[in-house]
């Protein structure tokens, strides 16, 4: 998984937001240092979303943030992802902080925030990993589930893994999935992917073992692989005549509220 996507987790934990699986550290010694079979599945299911040219899904989040009272309290958000290659994409996350929404298209990227009223919009650099990558790490806007957009997706997945296994086929609310755990230095992650179609990720867990309570992340994604074709309008900024745009990120209210 990749380094500036762990850091952003690390910012995120402080902030009240998470990403995390189930397998705790002192699981790791029990795993093989690298399993053929884990690899090879995140490998094919790694190649099958880069050839994708367009494609959809919504994934319901769960996540632990920080509680004054119980130690850690469970927050639950609902994130809806739209691709079409090679240059947009639209992430849309519904969650106690209200509707966000980031948009990167016709070279340009926006962050619009419904409940203000406003959006920011900065050129996107480069190609869509490198807009993806500048969403997160230099606006601060935290996309879940990021590595599956990328171009190799199981090279920003392994990178970092120490060990790994295959669990087999096992069933995922009434349809079988390939069942894959990993670990690497503080972080361990779970992984289902489907086996009955296309080779997609259906589960993804996280747990961070190296933090106070060894919060989790959790989301189960729902996949449209043959969406109607994607027009301007599916990434057209909502009800942008009626906003006011403002010079700097933090000025529209979506990074970092209700976290």
């Amino acid at each position: 998984m990749r380094t500036f996507v762990l850091q952003q987790s690390a910012r995120i934990v402080g902030a009240g937001l998470l990403w995390v699986s189930a397998v705790s550290a002192s699981e790791h010694e029990a795993l093989p240092v690298t399993d053929p079979d884990a690899t090879q599945l995140i490998a094919d299911m790694g190649a099958f979303l880069a050839d994708l040219e367009q494609f959809a899904f919504d994934a319901s989040i769960r996540y632990d943030a920080p509680s004054s009272v119980t130690g850690l309290v469970e927050i639950q958000e609902q994130h809806e992802v739209v691709v079409s290659r090679p240059r947009s994409l639209k992430v849309s996350l519904l969650g106690e902080g209200g509707l966000r929404v980031a948009i990167i298209h016709d070279e340009l990227l926006y962050l619009v925030d419904p409940a203000t009223q406003r959006y920011f919009a900065i050129e996107a650099p480069g190609s869509l990993e490198e807009s993806l990558e500048f969403l997160i790490t230099s606006v601060g806007v935290p996309v879940p589930n990021a590595d599956f957009l990328y171009d190799d997706p199981a090279r920003a997945l392994l990178g970092d893994v120490i060990a790994s296994d295959y669990l087999g086929v096992v069933p995922l609310d009434g349809a079988p999935a390939h069942h894959l755990v990993f670990a690497q230095e503080g972080l361990s992650w779970q992984l289902w992917i489907d086996a009955a179609t296309h080779p997609v990720p259906r589960r993804f867990v996280m747990t961070y073992g190296d933090l106070p309570g060894k919060p989790r992340f959790s989301a189960d994604l729902h996949w449209d692989l043959n969406p109607v074709p994607f027009g301007r309008a599916a990434f057209a900024v909502p009800g942008r005549d009626a906003l006011t745009r403002v010079d700097a990120p933090e000025d529209i209210g979506a990074v970092g509220r209700g976290r």
